[in-house]
């Protein structure tokens, strides 16, 4: 008797740091492609709020496969929701994972104690090891037919050969948009590649170059990427999207990959798709030369790019095998910016091999290049497996034992421990889980909500200027008031370092000095939010522009830097 209500559950865990929306692409493509094949599948996104509800659902479902996505952020909660699904559907069900962790771990993984609960592993691409695994366990062939598959034996762990890649993106599906929220805000997801040339060490993208030989990027044309624009557009009403390809502009800046873009930017003006959209850019391969480009994205619709900048040193970025100079990181942002693209940077202010010198170069980059968010003085290293610098770390005797077991990304000895400490100081602003994991489960701390508030004002007064000449006026005006005070909000922040620096080279405890000057830049920050959303009603009588209110955000780690 088949007692099985769905085919595949497919877990997404809401970890991580500062990503508003909870749309997952890679499971989403699993989703289309398994449906496509006759199979049923849903997606259950889980958050600390909802845990015990999606355990409950899946349960009652007894699906034959459970899938978790794996990220850093969200290994530990993986394997506690796991561990219960076992106990509670026991042998009945057949339990793998997939994502970034397991394309780096392999039969790692499921050597390790605390995961015993899982049957197999995928790494790479799943979606044709998904739809094999279903036949198999639906009792069609064995587990050594399902490419790219890591999976128990009775006296081993096996991992099958590596395949299973597409390489003609355009023959998917469009990816499935179950996991859409609703509401006025909404933004979808649209992948045009797969991929990235680029070899950053710090980085465990699946399919980068730093961890994979041969054709590591693979292209959809644009014509299929515009198609998907323009489906979601017309069905599910959508009017602004993410790009999430590593590089928009991959492969390495060339000429034919920036005409690539050119069409895609002149099929969305042709078709009078009326949208905004961001993206993530590596800045080597933005000049002045390509102004025409810029401007022509930005009247496609282009409103906020998120460049990969991670350091102010020069030192810094080659010994992390970036591309980019500190020089490039100025040019690009001047280049978006003076064209009216909002700029947001990804970007490492300490790591284990910090220097003193190197974190003033890095604050002194952050003033010059007028990046307002205290979040940028606080944002440490986050270390992956399968990264170059893992592997340095643990050869250094940096990596802590434990690391192994919980992939916290921050167990890590410091060469310097004063600035161990410090960046430990700096993460406590935003609360013990925050400087321990990178996440947060409660209430956004305000200094963080900015972070999301100043996107959201920079994207609606975008969207205001362009509402006729009243409208415009007003977002002018306010636009110059916000001006003036992210200028205060830059000069509070860089006071907000200097004195916590001052007082953790004087011997300072990190935990008092967290707490008693948190509880300032909390009280400052929610002050100024205050002030904005009452500024922001005067001028443009409305309520502030807010997708969802600022405590109740869900997180996740997708958004990747390039």
């Amino acid at each position: 008797m088949n007692n099985h209500h769905l085919d595949v559950a497919l877990v997404t865990l809401l970890d991580g740091d500062l990503v508003q929306f909870p749309e997952h692409l890679g499971a989403a493509y699993l989703v289309a492609e398994v449906r496509k094949a006759g199979w049923t599948i849903e997606v259950f996104p889980t958050s600390p709020d909802n845990e015990a509800e999606v355990i409950a659902r899946i349960t009652n479902l007894q699906p034959r496969i459970v899938g978790f996505s794996l990220t850093t952020a969200s290994f530990l909660r993986a394997n506690r929701v796991g561990l219960q699904l076992r106990e509670l559907l026991g042998a009945s069900i057949h339990i793998t994972a997939g994502g970034p962790v397991v394309s780096s771990m392999g039969t790692s993984l499921l050597r390790n104690p605390a995961w015993t609960f899982l049957d197999s592993a995928v790494r790479g691409e799943g979606e044709a090891a998904i739809k094999q695994l279903l036949l198999v366990v639906t009792g069609h062939g064995d587990f050594s037919s399902v490419p790219n598959l890591c999976y128990r034996t009775a006296t081993d762990v096996v991992s099958n050969p590596l395949g299973g890649a597409v390489y003609d993106l355009d023959r998917l599906p469009f990816a499935s948009r179950a996991q859409m929220f609703a509401g006025p805000f909404r933004t979808a997801r649209i992948a045009t590649s797969r991929g990235c040339t680029s070899r950053c060490s710090f980085c465990n993208a699946p399919h980068a170059g730093n961890t994979l030989t041969g054709k590591v990027w693979r292209g959809r044309s644009p014509e299929s990427v515009v198609d998907e624009i323009e489906s979601v557009y017309t069905k599910h009403l959508v009017r602004d999207f993410d790009f999430v390809d590593s590089t928009f502009e991959d492969p390495g800046g060339t000429p034919a990959a920036k005409e690539r873009i050119a069409t895609l930017a002149r099929s969305i003006l042709r078709r009078n798709l009326k949208i905004t959209f961001g993206c993530c850019v590596q800045a080597q391969n933005w000049h002045t030369d390509d102004l025409w480009l810029i401007r022509l994205l930005r009247q496609a619709g282009l409103q906020r790019v998120l460049i990969g900048l991670e350091s102010g040193s020069t030192e810094t970025l080659r010994s992390w095998s970036k591309k980019a100079s500190v020089a490039d990181n100025h040019r690009a942002i001047e280049l978006f910016r003076a064209n009216g693209v909002y700029v947001n940077v990804g970007f490492i202010m300490f790591h284990p091999h910090s220097t003193r010198e190197e974190v003033r170069e890095n604050v002194a980059f952050l003033q010059t290049a007028g990046c307002h968010k205290l979040r940028l003085l606080c944002t440490r290293m986050e270390v992956y497996p399968g990264t170059e610098i893992q592997a340095r770390l643990r050869r250094e005797g940096l990596l802590h034992s434990d690391y192994d077991a919980t992939l916290n990304p921050f167990a890590y000895t410091f060469v310097d421990a004063e600035i161990g400490t410090l960046a430990y100081a700096m993460a406590l602003l935003a609360g013990e889980e925050y400087a321990r994991f990178g996440t947060v489960s409660d209430t956004l701390p305000p200094h963080l909500q900015f972070a999301f508030i100043d996107l959201a004002i920079h994207r609606n007064l975008d969207w205001q200027s362009k509402q006729g000449p009243e409208a415009s006026v007003c977002a002018q005006q306010f636009g110059a008031y916000y001006k003036d005070l992210c200028r205060e909000i830059s000069a509070f922040n860089l006071w907000v370092f200097d004195e916590i620096s001052r007082r953790i080279f004087a011997g300072g405890r990190p935990e008092d000095i967290a707490a008693e000057t948190g509880r300032g830049v909390a009280l400052w920050y929610g002050i100024k939010i205050a002030e904005i959303n009452e500024a922001y009603r005067d001028c443009m009588k409305e309520q502030p522009p807010y997708a969802f209110p600022v405590n109740t955000f869900s997180f996740s780690d997708t958004m990747v830097s390039a």
